[in-house]
């Protein structure tokens, strides 16, 4: 299952997340989701835009073309144009093998 993402640097708490030129239907942000078990059905998130810009704690939900879904919690962010010695961003992820939009344990 294979989920291409790009990103690029927003600040040292915020990160964008692109669908373009990647394998991406959708990306968009489980507001108020704290942990992939809060994501009840990962369709009815808005991943209308091409651009989302998450923060440090998000849950962010991504279908692929399969339409297969996929959600990553951001960690952590690094940037350098930000005073960090360099740029990156750390993700804990889960991605739901049965097709479905439902994460549970």
């Amino acid at each position: 299952m294979l989920f291409e993402t790009r990103w690029s640097n927003a600040s040292n708490r915020s990160i964008h997340v692109y669908k373009d030129s990647t394998n991406l239907r959708g990306v968009g942000i489980a507001h108020g989701a704290k942990s992939f078990t809060d994501v009840r059905d990962a369709s009815a998130y808005d991943m209308s835009s091409r651009v989302q810009t998450p923060h440090e704690g998000d849950v962010v939900v991504l279908q692929n073309d399969k339409e297969y879904f996929a959600v990553l919690k951001i960690v952590d962010v690094k940037a350098r144009s930000h005073g960090d010695i360099y740029d990156s961003v750390s993700i804990e992820y889960r991605i739901n093998q049965d097709g479905s939009g439902t994460f549970r344990e």
